[in-house]
């Protein structure tokens, strides 16, 4: 489970049980059922709530905001910085060199995306909050944050956050949504197509609309990974050229990621205009025994990782997401997945109309 939530389920004793039945009463008022995403590809998924007469407080960097849980849409978050830092003192009275000690350990500071009923926009700094996520089992406390700060040797990747926020009671249109079209691809009846945003890699589900059309939610003004599953394969919005050295630095990064996938394969790279941070189209894929019945035991994924260039040839995995999954036999590969230039579009905007086909056609005006 991720260090950003709290289990409450299984407690023992009776001043336990008086904690739980707190939490529980907290969790109980204006419920909505949702999902929460996190930066390490995992979900928590029930009735999201929060504490009894708390709220959403925003800083938008001009005035506070304080928002409901009932006035909002959906809440995203991405990375504002990242950094290793090291504890120090001045090593003399009086001078100004420093003296560093420790490990490093980790700092994020992330920035905050209130997307309210109506479908305002509301970015900034969020003030620290704890969502309530209630299953039949248990409840979990979810804390959003505006700053983390690491152990000494921990990792970003050790370190997750939730990156979105989305509840399932929303049924109110969607305004300022990306239309992709599939045509030439198979039959669009069995298409898939999904995104996921840079730099928080969480991922956005494409509404199925008429014929061959999908809605992608609104971008955000977030640049986005595009992701396109039809009978031919995945695929993927993806730069032409790899640059052959971060190709090898990702390449001895995934030796050392330990996974539950066993079986990994690079398709591409790309570094983003800051040159700190790195992503990687993977295709992963399970070689080893699974619990899993019927014929169909092998998971697979389609994903991308985040990776920050730490300076000194190694790089440290920020995050990943993943943009399809499935099952396969055994000794039975993933399906291919292949890049497209012509719809590697990382300033895509809303409203656009996206086709993919055999020829992938880029966005068009609105």
């Amino acid at each position: 489970m991720p260090d950003t939530r709290r289990v409450l389920s299984g407690i023992r004793g009776q001043a336990a049980r008086g904690a739980r039945l707190l939490v529980l009463c907290c969790a109980s008022a204006a419920a909505r059922p949702g999902a929460v995403q996190f930066s390490n590809g995992d979900r928590a998924r029930g009735d999201i709530t929060l504490t009894a007469g708390s709220a959403l407080r925003l800083h938008d960097g001009t005035a506070l905001h304080a928002f409901g849980l009932e006035q909002v849409r959906e809440i995203r978050a991405a990375p504002r910085k990242e950094s290793m830092e090291r504890a120090w003192r001045f090593a003399e009275a009086g001078r100004t060199r420093k003296e560093f000690m420790g490990e490093p350990y980790p700092v994020r500071y992330l920035e905050t995306t209130l997307v309210l009923a109506d479908g305002t926009e509301m970015r900034g700094h969020l003030y620290t909050v704890p969502l309530y996520v209630r299953t039949d089992e248990s409840t979990d406390k979810i804390v959003l944050l505006a700053k983390q700060r690491g152990r000494p040797g921990q990792t970003m990747e050790e370190m997750p956050y939730a990156v979105r926020v989305t509840f399932n009671d929303d049924n109110v249109p969607l305004s300022g949504a990306v239309r992709v079209r599939v045509s030439g691809c198979g039959d669009p009846a069995s298409a898939e197509v999904a995104a996921l945003t840079v730099p928080g890699l969480s991922r956005l589900d494409a509404r199925r609309a008429e014929g061959d059309a999908f809605l992608l939610p609104p971008l955000l003004n977030e640049r986005v990974f595009l992701g396109v599953r039809t009978e031919d394969g995945v695929t993927v919005g993806w730069p032409g050229d790899d640059d052959e050295q971060t190709m090898l630095l990702v390449s001895g990064a995934l030796r050392d990621a330990a996974d539950f996938f066993d079986k990994r394969r690079l398709v591409g790279t790309w570094r983003d205009a800051s040159g700190d941070s790195i992503y990687s189209l993977l295709v992963l894929g399970r070689a080893g025994p699974t619990t899993l019945p019927g014929e169909r035991t092998q998971p697979w994924r389609v994903g991308v990782w985040r990776w920050r260039d730490t300076g000194d040839g190694k790089l440290m995995l920020c995050g990943r997401g993943y943009l399809f999954r499935g099952l396969v036999r055994p000794f039975h590969d993933p399906p291919p997945v292949r890049r497209s230039p012509a719809i590697w579009q990382t300033d895509l905007r809303n409203d656009a109309t996206v086709n993919v086909g055999p020829r992938d056609a880029v966005p068009k005006e609105p």
